[in-house]
């Protein structure tokens, strides 16, 4: 009701707004009310002003700010109130060459890119929303999976501190405002006489018709300023320290093999589900047939690991199903080297036996396979998935990674 209010009345929506926000609880969509004031003209100053005046306690307030960056946007002033009710520090200024110089040499001597890794994973962070490793995460920022073969270590740490000192033509933002005062920020992914179509922070395309365009104006990057108020000195330098071994020889290399990176996790509510392994007509129908909603991302390390500690959750089941895909140009047989502690692996709607040696045969087209996991046998453990041709065959496919 108050996004909905705050489309037609801005002024008259941000109060309510501004309670609703000062007393979120974790959990809470709250999304569709800071999303409802980001696109409106003047909505982050109008909802700054209703929030600077309510008693925002911490935590709705580090939601509020965390949604706000994920989302690509780190306006000042809305920025500014929730930073403070968030008890954070205010954002930092980007860093002088001489403070750069000794980031550098520290990040190099303290930093532990083990550490940077679990920090680039967390969901705070929204490090996948944009960019993607070993092609699997979002596609709205580059592919990071060689940065550290490419570029210097002071490079990567000055693109964290000031993302706007230096962006690529490719990923530079246009900000459109239209007769409606709807205000839509992205990088262009196509323009035609008829339509511009962007591509949000979070992935998502907005097509905008020409003749609704009533302003428009070079943006900023879509990688919020003042991100790293998340972070400690510490994970600072963990994190640029991972960056920066990206693509070196090493345990952070390119992958040569083709390990399954993107996953879907399904978190079951059904008792049949949960309590035992499904036979093969209720796991086709109750599985395959989740609505797509239902499912969630998630990503391999570098290593093609998927941890399960990151599948838990508190209160919700023990019990996912991970399921990964593949796409054969050919028919022919590959193999599936699963490692890891799993109940049961299903090729599509089959499930496989439990002395499976792995191979399957296969028509062309796209593939599921799904692990039933249960994260408590094995809280510190990781499942991967490795994907190549049986022996002698002649396939042709591809591992589907992606968003």
């Amino acid at each position: 009701a108050i996004a909905t209010l705050a489309r037609r009345n801005v002024d008259m929506a941000s109060t309510s707004a501004a309670d609703a926000l000062a007393g979120a609880k974790p959990g809470d969509e709250i999304g569709i009310v800071i999303d409802a004031f980001l696109t409106r003209k003047g909505g982050p100053e109008k909802l700054a002003a209703a929030l600077s005046k309510v008693d925002m306690k911490t935590d709705p307030a580090k939601l509020a700010l965390r949604y706000m960056y994920t989302a690509g946007r780190s306006d000042e002033g809305l920025s500014a109130v929730l930073t403070k009710a968030a008890g954070l520090t205010t954002d930092p200024k980007p860093p002088t060459p001489a403070q750069l110089k000794d980031l550098v040499a520290e990040a190099t001597a303290k930093g532990d890119p083990a550490r940077g890794e679990a920090i680039f994973r967390r969901a705070d962070l929204g490090c996948f929303k944009c960019h993607a490793l070993t092609k699997a995460g979002g596609n709205v920022g580059p592919e990071l999976s060689a940065l550290g073969g490419s570029s210097p270590i002071d490079y990567v740490l000055a693109s964290i501190l000031d993302p706007n000192a230096a962006i690529k033509e490719q990923y530079t933002t246009r900000v459109i405002t239209t007769t409606a005062e709807q205000i839509f920020t992205g990088v262009v992914v196509t323009r035609d006489n008829q339509r511009v179509v962007l591509r949000d922070a979070t992935g998502k395309l907005i097509p905008v018709p020409l003749t609704d365009i009533d302003s428009e104006r070079e943006g900023k990057s879509l990688m919020p300023e003042g991100l790293t108020k998340f972070l400690t000195r510490q994970e600072l330098l963990d994190l640029s320290r991972f960056l920066g071994e990206l693509g070196k020889a090493g345990p952070y290399a390119i992958p040569s093999g083709r390990t399954i990176q993107r996953w879907r996790i399904l978190r079951p509510s059904e008792a049949q589900l949960v309590k035992e392994t499904p036979n093969d007509e209720t796991f086709t129908r109750m599985v395959l047939g989740a609505k797509p909603e239902t499912w969630e991302k998630a990503y391999g390390m570098v290593a093609g690991q998927l941890p399960l500690a990151e599948l838990r959750q508190p209160g919700k089941s023990e019990v996912v199903y991970a399921q990964g895909e593949v796409e054969l140009a050919t028919a022919g047989t590959i193999q599936f080297d699963v490692k890891g502690l799993v109940s049961r692996v299903w090729i599509d709607g089959k499930s496989m036996p439990k002395e499976w040696d792995g191979r399957a045969a296969l028509a062309p087209g796209r593939h599921t396979i799904t692990l039933r996991l249960d994260t408590a046998s094995d809280p510190n453990g990781a499942v991967r998935v490795e994907v190549s041709k049986s022996t002698g065959a002649a396939v042709q496919f591809e591992v589907v990674n992606g968003e």
